[in-house]
């Protein structure tokens, strides 16, 4: 049987019977027959879906050219792929939330198939395929927050994503044009001059919207933000406790820099400390009347600027050196029967030999201090004992002018005077 039409075609035959003997025809009473021949039911072409993850399909609705009768719809999801369709059914398919967990596009080969119902019988028509496919959220990679310095020159920032199979492209938006970068872009932002005129950091929040394309749909994933914060210039700073004093003079740092990570420290033009100290340990000082001169470059190497250089100058004080002799002799102890009259030689001076000038002398014997406060005096030392030596302390303590002093001890032993 056929049919090429779109509805039932009918054909009336009639069946007349006729007999013949012996030259004699006889004919029959007629019969009449009807012969119905369905058409095959068609589907119209069905137009393939491209939506995001998350969006709502098109409803899609069958229809058919095919007339005369009672037709039904029937539909697979092939691959029963997870795109928020159940895996068949009959008649239209409704509106739905699509769904992709992935990083590709996702397709749904839909399968739909009529079928055709007149006089009682049931005709299959042919196989229509079309597809829905769900792009998927596009993402972008984290991006670290950065940090520059003002006036350094930014590499580019690139993005990038987990997402294939489409394009992917990507807007942002900066929320302070201050930092020298454009307030809004397309793609990846480009090389630019990190800019901060103030005396503090300032920073812009950098929103980046990543959007996939796959087919005529494109599609907005979720913001992803970081910050970009420019630094002011490095400013080196510090501070040497005591700034001046005696020797030997203890002084202590304390760096007041901004904005910096890296510090070299100079002293009179040489490196004391290396890239990595912070805050140096005390120094002692040695050298007196002497002016130390400090330096400290600070750098910030994360941001990329610098360096700043700041200077400090502390200086020691002239100091004192005491010493003396008893009766020009030059040993620390000297020794006599009964009694000495011990005559001071004082060479005491003040940074060089033969300067005195502004130094002041006190004397103890024996801890006791005496009443003079002459350069050279001559002390009457006399042993009362006539079984056990005596032993006396000499003591000389120099005063300068700014208050530093030395001092020096020197011994005197008696021994008693003996009887015969």
């Amino acid at each position: 049987a056929s049919n090429t039409g779109t509805s039932p075609i009918t054909s009336n035959i009639v069946i007349s019977p006729k007999y013949s003997y012996g030259g004699i025809t006889c004919l029959g009473p007629s019969n009449s027959y009807t012969i119905t021949i369905n058409p095959k039911a068609i589907i119209n072409p069905i137009s393939n879906q491209i939506v995001c993850n998350g969006g709502m399909t098109t409803p899609i609705l069958f229809t058919s050219p095919t007339t005369g009768g009672s037709i039904e719809y029937l539909w697979e999801n092939v691959y029963n792929t997870p795109v928020g369709l159940s895996q068949q059914g009959v008649g239209p398919i409704q509106s739905f939330v699509a769904t992709n967990t992935g990083t590709t596009p996702l397709v749904a080969t839909i399968k739909a198939w009529p079928r055709y119902n007149s006089g009682g019988i049931n005709c299959t028509g042919d196989t229509l395929i079309f597809t829905i496919t769900v792009n998927p959220t596009p993402i972008v990679n984290p991006i670290a927050n950065l940090q520059f310095c003002n006036g350094a020159r930014t590499s580019p920032i690139l993005f990038s994503s987990p997402n294939s199979g489409g394009l992917i492209t990507y807007r942002w938006t900066n929320s302070n044009a201050l930092i020298g970068l454009a307030s809004n872009g397309n793609g990846n932002i480009p090389s630019f001059t990190a800019s901060n005129s103030s005396a503090v950091p300032i920073s812009g929040t950098i929103r980046v919207i990543p959007y996939f394309k796959f087919g005529s749909d494109s599609c907005q994933g979720t913001p992803r933000d970081f910050t970009i914060t420019v630094l002011p210039s490095p400013q080196a700073n510090f501070r040497v406790t005591p700034d001046s004093g005696c020797v030997p003079m203890v002084v202590t740092f304390s760096n007041l820099s901004q904005y910096a990570d890296q510090y070299t420290w100079y002293e009179n033009g040489q490196i004391i400390w290396g890239p990595g100290i912070t805050v140096p340990p005390p120094r002692i000082l040695t050298s007196a009347g002497t002016t130390y001169t400090y330096t400290l470059v600070a750098d910030n190497i994360q941001g990329g600027c610098g360096p700043s250089t700041f200077t400090y100058t502390v200086r020691t004080l002239p100091t004192p050196r005491a010493q003396f002799v008893l009766n020009s002799n030059p040993s620390d102890t000297v020794y006599a029967c009964r009694q000495l009259t011990a005559q001071v030689g004082n060479s005491s001076f003040l940074n060089t030999p033969g300067n005195y000038l502004g130094l002041t002398y006190q004397w103890y014997l024996n801890n006791a201090l005496q009443p003079t406060n002459l350069s050279n005096p001559t002390f009457n030392l006399v042993n009362s004992s006539f079984t056990s030596d005596s032993l006396i302390i000499i003591k000389l303590v120099v005063s300068s002018a700014s208050g530093c002093i030395d001092s020096v001890k020197k011994w005197v032993r008696l021994y008693p005077q003996p009887y015969a």
